[in-house]
């Protein structure tokens, strides 16, 4: 069974099945899904395996993507890690393919359920296309999740990667390079939308909002009572629980609290154990549930400065021009750096942040355009680096009869 034998009549929109189960998945594949259902080409299956519920299924609601299909398969988030996924949920999702026959499975990133979704799709003769492909961090962030970007790369039909460093990097593994397109961020495409509603509510206040549109300084933490040195927002997403770099993330933390900052740190499933959460809490910083997707671009908005682990968290934030600190493991004393940036910079001003909100999916619509052709060609320079220029040369047009 697979994809190229279940199509309908040509000129049929064609069903695609996008797996999603976690935050960062919701947030790329959403744009793609409302493209696909805005199109006369595609209809997307859009199929939740509940990995990081406690956080996923209030993003979707955010974003207006409603699951076709919840499986909620054993061994994700709680009873599981969220680093694999047992076989027998492989087995599940193979089945549903099997029963409502996509002709392509769409799956984004390095998550458990991306490489799930993938392997089950590959193996029953499902085309895969691999959204976020190429991916390679520069330091050891999560083994298990770079480890899921390379598994799923041979399996994929279309390698859909954000820049043209990550096609280079495909091709340089050795990866067909017909099979490989720069579609851009498809997670900026849900920031662009996000802001282009203007809604959502700041953790650090209204105030803050305030001004942050005026462009003035952060000089009092709601709730603080006095002057303080501005906000600071942490996403912690260390997945592989780096015992080392999340100390020194607690004691940067807890330090920028201590000289009167706001400091605040959404909860995430993957993010720092209960119990150092709660030991931060009684030092001052405040420790609250995950924020609404709204809510979180809101916050980190009016943020002074964010300090992060995450990828995706890093993309979003420079792309809104809030200054950023990446936590890595060659960054010695980052109570040093957070101290620093709060005494150089307060809240960003209006000029900061790109003008040119709105609602168009630019990355989502390459995304479409990819599945349609049927082969490309990826020219990359002879010395590949940061500055490479990769251009796609598309060749043919996917119908439902040939897909």
């Amino acid at each position: 069974m697979n994809g190229a034998d279940t199509v309908g009549l040509p000129g049929d929109p064609v069903e695609v099945a996008v797996v999603l189960g976690t935050r960062s998945e919701a947030v790329a594949l959403a744009p793609v899904v409302r493209a696909m259902r805005r199109s006369n080409r595609f209809d997307p299956l859009v199929i939740s395996t509940g990995e990081q519920r406690s956080i996923l299924d209030q993003v979707l609601r955010a974003l207006g993507v409603r699951p076709d299909v919840d499986l909620t398969l054993p061994g994700t988030e709680p009873a599981g890690s969220p680093r694999s996924l047992p076989p027998e949920a492989v087995e599940r999702l193979g089945d549903l393919l099997v029963a409502c026959r996509p002709v392509a499975v769409l799956v984004h990133g390095d998550s458990a359920s991306a490489f799930g979704a993938a392997l089950a799709a590959f193996s029953e003769g499902f085309l895969v296309g691999h959204l976020g492909a190429g991916f390679r961090s520069p330091e050891a962030r999560s083994a298990a999740e770079m480890a899921n970007q390379r598994l799923i790369d041979p399996l994929a039909r279309w390698h859909l990667t954000s820049t043209p460093v990550a096609a280079a990097n495909l091709v340089a593994e050795g990866i067909d390079p017909s099979t490989v397109v720069v579609t851009g961020s498809t997670g900026l495409d849900t920031l662009r939308w996000a802001m282009s509603l203007n809604r959502g509510g700041s953790a650090f206040g209204e105030s803050a909002l305030r001004d942050f549109a005026l462009g003035a300084p952060a000089a009092h933490g709601p709730g603080r009572g006095g002057p303080g040195r501005g906000r600071v927002l942490a996403c912690l997403r260390t997945a592989d629980r780096n015992c080392d770099r999340l100390s020194r993330m607690a004691d940067a933390l807890r330090r920028c609290a201590e000289e009167g900052a706001d400091v605040v740190l959404p909860r995430h499933p993957d993010g720092a154990p209960d119990g150092l959460c709660r030991r931060l809490g009684e030092s001052g910083v405040r420790v609250i549930p995950p924020l609404e997707y709204l809510d979180y671009v809101a916050t980190v908005r009016s943020a002074t400065v964010v300090v992060t682990d995450s990828s995706t968290v890093e993309e979003e934030v420079a792309y809104l021009g809030t200054p950023l600190i990446a936590v890595g493991d060659d960054l010695p004393s980052l109570d040093g750096a957070l101290l620093e940036a709060l005494d150089r910079v307060m809240t960003p001003s209006g000029d900061e942040v790109r003008p040119d909100f709105d609602d168009e999916p630019e990355a989502a619509r390459r995304v479409l355009d990819a599945l349609r052709r049927s082969s490309g060609r990826v020219e990359v320079s002879p010395s590949p680096g940061a500055a490479d220029v990769v251009r796609l040369t598309a060749v043919g047009d996917i119908t439902p009869a040939t897909v």
